[in-house]
């Protein structure tokens, strides 16, 4: 029986590619994003670390600075090394808040370099100054820290939603495919397994045994096939017990056989000549012509006498009694069991 219009297996295979492809695409545009923003905040994470270390090495020196006198030689050196380490620190600024506190910084550190060189300018100015461009570093390094939590949580962020992405593309990849195992098994391998096991029962003998038209609609139509065929094999074989049962009656009554005759004979007009011919051969007087053939052709002195019709001899009697078309000549009115018949062989072979 049907039970509606299936789905096409080559539908479900193109809908299953689809959805695997679109699921491995997605998948992998999350990777990518993910993978971006991962290296963004590691990106952020190192230039932070990098800036902190610079600012740190700029305060060593602002330190030393302060220990050696203006004009000695290692002072020069201190001095370019601080641009240097405000130069490489510049590289590595990500937001405008991180390059406002650096500019104020390098500004702070060139007062003091300035003021340094100055002999006129009281210590304690220079303290100020000093303290001045440590606070401008030490504000510097507060905004990447800042920097680098903000980083942190982000990157925990991210993490977070990779693996809320990871197990819910898990679950439905798990969950589709159980799904597909569970319709492949009720809605195609179960009617599968009907279907042979319908036309098993069908080549044993059930003539009644049919398939349920379900599952996809290629099952369907195979089904609905098995099922005429069905049909049509149990209508000729109803036809044909139909028919033999027919036959097997009309043999059973000899008036059908003699009809069938009559009408053979009516279709045919040569079949009477054989129906004749037939009945002669079966009941043997061709056997006894043909012994009247062999006496007539042997001599007349090698017969004997008893084999005249003149004689009323058993021999004669039986065989011109069973010859309805023996000649009226050669017989005798007084008995019908006496035939008188020549000694020549034409006549002895007139009741032939």
């Amino acid at each position: 029986m049907s039970t509606g219009r299936g789905i096409r297996l080559r539908t479900l295979s193109w809908a299953v590619t689809l959805v695997v492809l679109g699921v491995a695409l997605a998948v992998t545009a999350a990777l990518v994003l993910l993978t971006s923003y991962i290296h963004q905040t590691n990106d952020s994470l190192a230039a932070s670390v990098e800036s902190v270390r610079l600012t740190r090495e700029i305060e060593l020196t602002l330190d030393l600075l302060a220990h050696v006198g203006p004009d000695d030689l290692t002072a020069r050196h201190l001095r370019g090394d601080l641009r240097e380490l405000l130069q490489e620190a510049g590289h590595h600024v990500l937001t405008s808040q991180e390059a406002a506190t650096l500019v104020e910084a390098a500004n702070q550190i060139d007062l003091y370099l300035n003021a340094t060189r100055d002999h006129l300018i009281a210590p304690i100015e220079l303290t100020r100054l000093r303290g001045a461009a440590l606070d401008a570093t030490d504000r510097f390094v507060a905004v990447n820290v800042a920097q680098s939590l903000i980083a942190r949580e982000r990157a925990d962020h991210w993490d977070r939603l990779a693996n809320r992405i990871g197990l819910g593309c898990g679950a439905f990849l798990l969950g589709a495919a159980g799904l597909l195992a569970w319709w492949l098994r009720t809605r195609a391998f179960q009617p599968l397994i009907g279907l042979a096991a319908t036309m098993e029962a069908f080549a044993r003998g059930r003539r009644d045994a049919r398939a349920d038209e379900v599952g996809p609609h290629e099952l369907r139509e195979i089904a609905g096939r098995f099922n005429a065929m069905a049909d049509v094999l149990a209508a000729q074989r109803a036809a044909q017990m139909t028919f033999l049962g027919g036959v097997a009656h009309d043999l059973k009554n000899p008036l059908a056989a003699l009809r069938l005759a009559l009408a053979a004979q009516a279709r045919d007009p040569d079949s009477a000549a054989r129906t004749r011919r037939t009945s002669r051969s079966s009941s043997g007087r061709p056997a006894t012509s043909g012994a009247w053939s062999a006496t007539s052709s042997t001599s007349p002195a090698s017969r004997p006498a008893s084999s005249s019709c003149g004689r009323s001899t058993p021999t004669c009697v039986s065989s011109c009694a069973s010859r309805p078309r023996c000649s009226t000549a050669t017989r005798t009115t007084s008995s019908p069991s006496s035939c008188r018949t020549s000694r020549s062989p034409s006549a002895a072979t007139r009741c032939a």
